[in-house]
């Protein structure tokens, strides 16, 4: 009987160890895809940000504020309107970038 029971016990250990091997796989081989996906969406989007040239926009957006008198420039500062512009760019852009997320993640 003893003969028994340790030959189940065994089995039963042989099969745990088997499952947690696959398992252990199954999540590595999961880890591999999932890593490979993301890193290529944000190579993409590396890419995608680095073709952009904004030197001379900004360039030509520095040359105009300095153009403004400083009586307006200081009323711009105390208004904060670049502070609300820059906020009012963020925002748009997140919501852009919301919209490519299926709704499925997005509404709880």
């Amino acid at each position: 009987m003893l003969a028994i029971l340790g030959w189940l016990n065994s089995c039963f250990s042989w099969l745990y160890t088997l499952f947690g091997w696959m398992l252990d796989g199954l999540l590595e081989v999961l880890n591999f895809f999932l890593y490979t996906f993301v890193d290529g969406i944000l190579t993409i989007v590396l890419t995608f940000i680095n073709s952009l040239n904004f030197a001379s926009l900004l360039f030509n957006m520095a040359t105009y504020w300095g153009l403004m008198p400083s009586q307006g420039l200081y009323l711009v500062d105390q208004l904060g309107i670049t502070t609300g512009l820059s906020m009012l760019g963020v925002a748009y852009t997140i919501r852009v970038m919301l919209n490519f997320v299926p709704s499925i993640f997005t509404r709880i």
